[in-house]
C-alpha cells in the first residue's frame, strides 16, 4: 500500500508509474505533509473471504471506489455465486 494519508492506495489502482508518482507527489502538497510510503498490509481476494466465511449466494454487493470498482469486480472468480441479472447490473456499474 502506497500511503499517503486520505490519498493512500494500493498497488494496480492507478493505470502507470507516472500517475502513481503524481497522485502521491499531488496528495502530499494538498495535506500539507512531507512525504508518503509503502507499507504491508493483510489483504484478500473476495474469492477467499467467501470461501472463507462459506458465502453461497450475494444479495446485494456494493463498492463504492469507482476507478477500480472493475478490477474489484472482475477479481470474483466465482460468479455463479452471483445471479445472471445481478452480474449484469454490476458490470453496468463498473462503466
Amino acid at each position: 500500500m502506497h500511503y499517503c494519508n486520505l490519498m493512500s492506495f494500493v498497488d494496480g489502482a492507478m493505470n502507470s508509474e507516472e500517475e502513481k508518482r503524481f497522485h502521491l507527489q499531488r496528495g502530499c502538497q494538498v495535506q500539507n505533509i512531507s512525504n508518503s510510503y509503502e507499507i504491508s498490509v493483510p489483504t484478500m481476494t473476495l474469492t477467499g473471504i467467501f470461501d472463507k466465511y462459506g458465502v453461497k449466494n450475494i444479495d446485494l454487493f456494493s463498492v463504492k471506489f469507482s476507478p477500480v470498482k472493475s478490477k474489484i469486480i472482475t477479481g470474483v472468480s466465482k460468479t455463479e455465486m452471483i445471479e445472471s441479472k445481478f452480474q449484469k447490473f454490476l458490470a453496468s456499474q463498473a462503466d
